[in-house]
């Protein structure tokens, strides 16, 4: 008999014992068939869910896609011990080992380190642990957005001095760059400065302490709700939405933008 929820300790412990069940003897026949290939890309969506509600702060939301990722994570150390014969105290042992190595400051006593330091040193202890000899040039996952390993980048390089001294120098680099994309002759040339526009920008939100990507996925979400509350209005006043001249349309967007923000 399968156990109620109430059998199961409200732990990571618990949810490994609730795994094994559904992939054992009797278990759920379609988790059974993931793979780590499918697991990628469901972790990937909650990931995606989760970082929405934190986005939206909505705590309860929170609460649920923690949840969602954390039964990913346990799914996944599951079908790893049955594919490559390590298990979840394989992960946990090397992880805290990890830890406790990039975490000198704490864990070798008497060493007072401003932020900027231990952020530095867990840069060399990285690389050292992945034997690259270039700290700078150790690069994110390519996976990684071009957003999200632009900001990781310049991060890292202003942590070792190549940064701009004030905001003022940002600014103006992205102005520089502007001018510059408007003097693109050919196809060629303006990718590259649209690439260097995006850096820029992205270095001007490191400066803000903005994340690019939430402020992207923020304004993103802003312009779909107001195009979902346009095509409202046009249907409650029987307006076609191809049909509308530029001034209606600029009307109707402003509209539904008070509608939104009330």
């Amino acid at each position: 008999m399968v156990k109620q929820s109430s059998n199961f300790k409200s732990s990571f412990e618990g949810l490994s014992d609730l795994i094994s069940i559904l992939l054992g003897p009797g278990g759920c026949p379609w988790d059974k068939e993931q793979s780590f290939s499918d697991l990628k890309r469901y972790f990937l969506e909650e990931s995606c869910e989760l970082l929405e509600a934190i986005d939206l702060e909505d705590s309860e939301n929170i609460k649920e896609e923690l949840g969602d990722v954390v039964f990913n994570l346990c799914f996944m150390m599951h079908v790893a011990e049955n594919i490559f014969q390590f298990g979840s105290e394989d992960v946990f042992s090397d992880l805290i080992h990890k830890i406790i190595k990039r975490h000198p400051h704490v864990f070798e006593k008497n060493q007072n380190v401003e932020i900027d330091q231990v952020l530095s040193n867990w840069d060399k202890i990285k690389s050292q642990e992945k034997g690259s000899k270039s700290i700078l040039g150790t690069s994110a996952p390519i996976s990684l957005s071009s957003l999200a390993n632009s900001f990781t980048l310049q991060e890292k390089a202003s942590r070792f001095g190549f940064d701009w001294d004030q905001i003022n120098d940002v600014e103006d680099k992205l102005t520089e760059e502007f001018q510059e994309l408007k003097n693109a002759e050919n196809d060629f040339e303006k990718e590259l400065e649209i690439g260097d526009v995006f850096f820029s920008m992205v270095n001007l939100s490191r400066w803000h302490n903005v994340d690019p990507e939430a402020s992207l996925r923020k304004a993103n979400r802003r312009f779909n709700e107001r195009l979902i509350e346009v095509e409202r209005l046009c249907g409650e006043r029987q307006i076609e939405i191809e049909s509308l001249s530029n001034e209606l349309r600029d009307n109707l967007w402003i509209e539904a933008k008070n509608n939104i923000e009330g």
